[in-house]
């Protein structure tokens, strides 16, 4: 493969990646985050939110990563992260399903971006 295949394959699977992502957010966000905002157990246990969406984006990591390291900061009387204990409670096994495949999308998509901006800027 000559570089400029691979940097065309690199940008279209980033851009793919990206729109799966986009795509993942507004199913996970629409079903089950805003689910979780109507319910007053936990419309105020779910995270920090910066700029709007982010929680969505935090919900779905709180989902992702390995129940002991969440469960661990949930505990905390200030955490930046949704209450993990919280989120398995008021979530389906296709929730956390939809919230998985969406952070690991996103992540995937940025780690291409990255991959793809640091091929590019070699030549």
């Amino acid at each position: 493969m000559t570089h400029e295949e691979i940097d065309t394959t690199l940008g279209l699977l980033a851009l793919l990646s990206i729109i799966i992502a986009l795509i993942l957010q507004v199913v996970f966000g629409q079903i089950t985050v805003r689910r979780l905002r109507k319910n007053p157990e936990t419309k105020h246990k779910l995270g920090m939110e910066y700029v709007s969406g982010m929680d969505i984006v935090g919900v779905a990591q709180a989902l992702s990563w390995p129940k002991s390291l969440t469960f661990r900061s949930s505990k905390r009387t200030f955490s930046l992260l949704p209450n993990a204990e919280m989120l398995y409670k008021h979530t389906t096994k296709m929730d956390r399903f939809i919230g998985r495949l969406f952070y690991w999308t996103l992540i995937e998509a940025v780690v291409c971006v990255l991959i793809w901006i640091a091929v590019t800027s070699i030549n």
